[in-house]
């Protein structure tokens, strides 16, 4: 509900985008006899993009925790992570990091299009 939510609240920010994504979701309708199908919805890949996006700026959870499974030397460096030790993965500031996301705050489903972001930081 709260990525559904985002996302209309984004869409209303950018009518151009919102255009799109509702030609987008018309045009796979119309492909599939404006039958709501699960084949219908995987053919709207504008709207995945904006719900993409969205997840990357509004995370569902804004940290990740894990645990450290095996010994890690860290490269370049003379650090082990060891085996038992608490992982925090920060989603949040990962996403909203310059260095992987160019202009981080600005809502664009087509950083996902056209690759303008580093994939390993989406998550």
């Amino acid at each position: 509900a709260s990525t559904a939510s985002f996302t209309v609240f984004e869409l209303a920010q950018y009518p151009e985008v919102l255009e799109k994504a509702q030609r987008d979701i018309r045009e796979a309708l119309e492909k599939h006899d404006n039958n709501f199908t699960y084949e219908a919805v995987q053919d709207m890949k504008y709207l995945d993009l904006c719900i993409m996006e969205t997840t990357r700026k509004y995370p569902g959870l804004p940290i990740l925790n894990r645990e450290c499974t095996k010994d890690y030397p860290l490269p370049d460096s003379n650090l082990v992570i060891k085996s038992g030790t608490p992982i925090i993965i920060p989603l949040l500031g990962m996403h909203r990091d310059e260095k992987y996301f160019p202009d981080p705050m600005r809502w664009d489903p087509e950083r996902f299009l056209n690759k303008n972001y580093e994939p390993a930081a989406y998550m």
